[in-house]
């Protein structure tokens, strides 16, 4: 199989990883180089969330759902905790 570019979680580094890999045994192998693109994901969701008016989940397969949303606040405007403003 040819190498395609992945990205991936390194939960020994806390870091989020790009680069060439490949697929063995049900899981995803980095082959080569890989690349800290951490700041780069994280701008990258925030940015797309802005411009969605749903939330994004992610099914893990267990029964656990993550949700992403937004709240986007104002300068100087009180933070909304637990829904109220």
């Amino acid at each position: 199989m040819k190498n395609k570019i992945s990205v991936g979680y390194s939960t020994l580094s806390g870091r989020i990883l790009a680069g060439y890999s490949t697929q063995e045994a049900g899981t995803t192998r980095f082959t080569g180089k890989k690349y800290d693109v951490t700041d780069e994901a994280v701008t990258a969701v925030a940015r797309k969330m802005l411009h969605r008016e749903e939330s994004i989940e992610v099914d893990f397969g267990d029964g656990r759902i993550l949700r992403f949303s937004v709240d986007i606040v104002s300068p100087g405007k009180p933070e909304l905790v637990g829904g109220a403003a």
